[in-house]
C-alpha cells in the first residue's frame, strides 16, 4: 500500500498482517466505487503527485466569495515544472505543463509559467502570463495562452496563440493582431 509521512514522502508498504482488501493494487483493482475508493484529499489541502521529489501536478479545490451572500468553487489543475503558479484565490485554473529552471554561471533561473486570474489557462510554454497580474482575480478571467514562450493574454476572454494574438473584448467585436 502507498503510504506518506508529515513531510509527504511516499513509500509503498506491505500491509501489516496481509492484505486488507482496501489497498490500491499495482496490478488494478476491481469492483471499486468511486464514493469510497479514490485517490485524494478529504479536506482542501492540495494533492500533489511529484518526480524526483519535484511537484510534476497539483489538484486544488479553490472557493472564493462571489457576492456577499454567495461563494464559488472549482478544482485547478496545476501541471508542469514546480516554478509555475497561480494567483491566491483564482478558481478554475489549468497550467497543462513546461516553465523551466536553468542553471548557467550566473545561478539557476526560474522561467514559469502563470494564471493570475480566474479559469484563466496556459497551455505551456515558458514565461507565460494568462491574466493582467492586478490585485483582483476577476478582472481578465478566461484569459487563454497556447504555448510557447513570452505571451500574455491579459483581458477577460483574451487568447494569445504563439505571436498570433486574437483578443475577443467584453463587447463581442473580435480583434485580430500580429
Amino acid at each position: 500500500m502507498l503510504t506518506s509521512d508529515a513531510d509527504d514522502n511516499g513509500a509503498w508498504q506491505a500491509p501489516a498482517g496481509g492484505s486488507t482488501g482496501g489497498e490500491w493494487d499495482l496490478s488494478g483493482n476491481t469492483g471499486t466505487d468511486p464514493a469510497s475508493n479514490f485517490i485524494g484529499t478529504i479536506d482542501q489541502t492540495p494533492l500533489n503527485f511529484r518526480s524526483a521529489n519535484s511537484r510534476g501536478l497539483q489538484l486544488a479545490f479553490q472557493w472564493r466569495y462571489v457576492t456577499a451572500d454567495s461563494i464559488g468553487y472549482s478544482m485547478n489543475i496545476l501541471g508542469g515544472h514546480a516554478c509555475n503558479s497561480m494567483q491566491d484565490w483564482a478558481q478554475g485554473c489549468t497550467i497543462g505543463g513546461s516553465g523551466q529552471t536553468v542553471w548557467d554561471a550566473t545561478g539557476f533561473h526560474d522561467y514559469p509559467n502563470k494564471v493570475a486570474d480566474g479559469f484563466g489557462t496556459v497551455a505551456g510554454g515558458v514565461i507565460n502570463i494568462a491574466g493582467d497580474e492586478s490585485s483582483s482575480v476577476a478582472d481578465a478571467i478566461c484569459a487563454t495562452v497556447g504555448g510557447r514562450n513570452l505571451n500574455n493574454a491579459s483581458a477577460s476572454s483574451s487568447a494569445v496563440v504563439d505571436r498570433l494574438r486574437l483578443v475577443l473584448p467584453r463587447d463581442k467585436e473580435d480583434v485580430l493582431t500580429w
